[in-house]
């Protein structure tokens, strides 16, 4: 535990030091909802409608007043944050309420989901394979240039994925899988689409921890019920969908196929391309699903989970997430992703041709995410307007692509808060190293196989 708070806290420090933040609406609309939510007790931006040419924000018109059209719980999440801000005098239009309040309460989101994460592949490789495991995870993906770089849903939602996840990972103590309903129920009222790993932790225990199913029902429910109380409260509706049918085609003019395809492997949004380390997570991932083991009944729901948010996101009008640096709309799924490594690296822990296989892929993935963290233009946006094309084809574009332009423009963007973030990451890293290189007692080995009969 102290190895994941430390872990915790050195992640914040990188993600903080970079001292850039994205410029968007939607976690711009997270940030005033916690904003409003502190200071008005209500959900509705009606007075910040003033400021819209600083801050821009995206709402809908219900009974006469502007509301957010996002699930509450990111908002919900930064509000001690943003109580604190607004002790200080920190309110919007100032521009520290986002790039100070806002963007503190989405880094230390996505640095919690860093210990979480720790801890989760610890138990399952042993105690410095899950600090390499954590160490991709929180350097090697847009954990770092997007979930940690503002106020977005996806911070707060892998942070409770990941607790979930460690919660009800298979030999759980009873009461604490119980207590993984409310970690997935919370990472839905985050992110609606997180209610599919919801389900699949559903699935899972009903059918291989039955004994504790009232609990986690139980468990989930007061987060469920918020939820729909919300929704009731500002839309009218406890059902209400309509931020994520916006991003629907109902004229059927893009193929989902492409954008499936365009999620994984496109060279400026595929998440194999950012990270390409993953690619073992989503094989071991596969794999185990496939086995007759009791780990496959807790993998192969959640596998299926993941898939069907791809086609989700592969089937809705912006594919590629809108502006941003790398594949955003997988970042929840990163978690799943993380025990993946961590079961693939055990299984693999003595094979120097692994060894090697993720050293080659795991090094250009933290530089990339060290280009979008510290480097990448996230105001103008010059990499996007950067050619005449849509910005359908402009994700499959090579000229230049993405990582490419960045890399490109780093000279240019060398200053001395960039050579602070430089300084701070690699004091970092040596502190990772020196970490992983300590010994530790046996008990901090793997658990033994979950492997059982086919009966």
């Amino acid at each position: 535990m102290r190895t994941a708070i430390l872990l915790a806290l050195v992640a914040f420090a990188v993600y903080m030091s970079s001292f850039r933040t994205i410029a968007s609406v939607d976690p711009d609309t997270n940030a005033l909802l916690a904003y409003s939510l502190v200071r008005d007790r209500d959900p509705y931006l009606d007075e910040f409608a003033a400021e819209r040419d600083r801050i821009s924000f995206w709402s809908f018109v219900q009974d006469g007043h502007l509301v957010a059209p996002y699930p509450p719980g990111a908002a919900l999440f930064a509000t001690p944050l943003v109580a604190t801000g607004v002790a200080a005098g920190i309110v919007p239009p100032q521009t520290a309420a986002i790039t100070i309040v806002a963007k503190s309460a989405g880094a230390l989101a996505a640095a919690m989901s860093v210990a979480f994460v720790f801890l989760l592949a610890a138990r399952v490789s042993g105690r410095r394979l899950g600090l390499l495991v954590a160490s991709l995870y929180a350097f090697g993906t847009v954990t770092w240039p997007i979930s940690a770089g503002a106020l977005w849903q996806h911070g707060p939602a892998q942070l409770f994925l990941a607790a979930g996840l460690l919660w009800s990972y298979p030999g759980s103590p009873a009461p604490w899988a119980a207590r993984s309903g409310l970690a997935f129920a919370i990472a839905t009222v985050c992110r609606l689409s997180d209610a599919l790993y919801a389900a699949a932790a559903f699935a899972y225990v009903a059918v291989a921890r039955r004994p504790i199913l009232a609990r986690f029902v139980v468990w989930a429910a007061p987060a469920a019920i918020a939820l729909l109380a919300y929704d009731v409260l500002v839309f009218h509706d406890p059902f209400d969908l309509r931020y994520l049918t916006y991003n629907f085609n109902p004229t059927g003019e893009r193929n989902p196929l492409v954008g499936v395809a365009g999620n994984l492997v496109a060279p400026n949004r595929g998440l194999f391309v950012y990270s390409p380390f993953l690619v073992f997570a989503a094989y071991e991932l596969l794999r185990r699903s496939w086995k007759r083991e009791r780990l496959a009944a807790f993998v192969a729901p959640q596998m299926a989970a993941a898939g069907l948010a791809l086609v989700l996101y592969g089937a809705s009008t912006d594919w590629w997430g809108g502006y941003g640096y790398g594949n955003r709309y997988l970042a929840d799924a990163l978690p799943l992703f993380a025990l993946g490594l961590a079961l693939w690296l055990r299984r693999n822990r003595r094979d120097i041709r692994a060894r090697i296989a993720l050293a080659v892929t795991a090094v250009p993935s933290v530089i990339v995410a060290a280009l979008g963290a510290m480097f990448y233009d996230w105001t103008s946006w010059s990499w996007e307007r950067s050619r005449d094309l849509s910005q359908a084809a402009l994700q499959w574009s090579l000229d230049p692509t993405q990582i490419g332009y960045t890399a490109s423009r780093v000279a240019r963007a060398l200053d001395a808060v960039s050579w602070i973030g430089l300084a701070t990451a690699t004091a970092s890293a040596l502190l990772l190293v020196r970490l992983w290189s300590s010994r530790r007692p046996r008990r901090s080995r793997p658990l033994p196989s979950l492997r059982e009969s086919p009966a």
